[in-house]
């Protein structure tokens, strides 16, 4: 009724307060119904049934009439192309439009960015204590410690108009159930098959998410790959960007590549792995990628991950910093890295750049 009242499905769906792909996808699913029942024709202009594909389509004229016609479809790609459509429906459908309203705070700064990054958290990572003289970790205890951080963080962090949350970069310890790193083949130790690890990323990542809604009047989701995860990253970039669409106060980027940028104000903010660019290199990437930007920022924040620990390098006004990571080692690691376990909220002004910071910083509870 709307899309006969107002035209568009933009317009319908503005009005339904629903996306355009969920209107598009109700109206399909109608033009089936009426299909089945007699009320549309079986077939399109080219002769094709609903959703076939043709393959040759032979004509019978005569007199100057259509006599007969035969429409061949072709069965191979129409079962391909049905397998796509169901792998898009399974990646998709379970969690679309499935967040649940959070009321905004009623307080907000709009002068202010909170920055919370999610590096290296390796979820998926299996640890003994025994073998790592650190914390065991496994799945359980990896969602019990992102909760005990997050809920921290925001609490520490002040009423932010906006929170910046940035996944990926490591977020995952294993690509698949092969349980190798994608570039050097190196084992893993890894709690559970490929599935169970990566929907218990996706939760970690939601109820992340959710909390900042609770403080931050609006949250900006970033993925960035990691050397563990680059396309498992990506999958988690599609899975919160299907989750939270019916979401307003919630923008997942769905931009991919190794670089990340986000402008606040006078700063402009940076996020990669940490392998892919030198700070060197990084001065150039910066400064060609976002040269319409480099102008009028006061400004450059970029931060990596990768080893696990706290360091700054400073080359004009860049400034970069590794995170550190709040999880504890591994059997590889443990062989010769050690760190402070913590993680960072970063407070940023839109004119003063970074204005504060929250740390948490993590006792390991076992040793020996």
């Amino acid at each position: 009724k709307l899309l006969c009242e107002l035209g568009t499905q933009e317009a319908a769906a503005e009005k339904l307060g629903l996306s355009r792909t969920a209107v598009r996808k109700s109206l399909a699913q109608l033009e089936k119904k009426m299909v089945s029942k007699g009320l549309l024709p079986a077939y399109d202009d080219a002769g094709a049934g609903v959703g076939r594909i043709v393959k040759k389509a032979t004509t019978h004229i005569k007199g100057g009439e259509v006599v007969q016609e035969w429409v061949r479809t072709d069965t191979d790609a129409e079962n391909a192309l049905e397998m796509v459509r169901q792998m898009v429906e399974v990646m998709t459908d379970e969690v679309k439009g499935l967040s649940v309203p959070v009321s905004a705070p009623e307080v907000n700064d709009d002068d202010l960015m909170s920055l919370y990054c999610f590096f290296d958290r390796h979820v998926g990572m299996m640890s003994w204590n025994k073998e790592t003289a650190d914390d065991n970790y496994n799945l359980q205890l990896a969602c019990e410690l992102e909760s005990i951080v997050i809920n921290r963080l925001v609490a520490s962090q002040p009423s932010s108009g906006e929170a910046v949350a940035v996944f990926g970069s490591d977020f995952f310890h294993a690509e698949d159930d092969d349980q190798l790193t994608p570039g050097h083949k190196n084992k893993l130790d890894v709690d559970g098959r490929a599935s169970k690890v990566f929907k218990t990323g996706v939760m970690i990542a939601i109820n992340a998410i959710y909390e900042m809604l609770k403080k931050h009047k609006t949250v900006r989701v970033e993925v960035v790959p990691g050397n563990h995860d680059p396309v498992s990253s990506d999958h988690l970039m599609v899975a919160l960007w299907a989750f939270f669409s019916n979401n307003d106060r919630v923008e997942v980027i769905t931009t991919q590549g190794p670089f990340a940028y986000y402008r606040f104000g006078t700063t402009l903010l940076a996020f990669q792995h940490g392998d892919k660019a030198k700070p060197n290199d990084m001065y150039t990437i910066i400064t060609t990628d976002r040269r319409d930007d480099w102008s009028e920022i006061e400004f450059a924040d970029v931060y990596t991950g990768h080893i696990h620990t706290e360091k700054v390098t400073n080359i004009g006004i860049i400034r970069f910093e590794s995170m550190p990571t709040p999880i504890p080692r591994d059997a590889y690691a443990s062989t010769k890295w050690r760190s402070r376990r913590a993680a960072h909220a970063i407070t940023y002004d839109k004119n003063c750049g970074m204005v504060g910071r929250s740390i948490h910083n993590i006792s390991p509870a076992a040793k020996g």
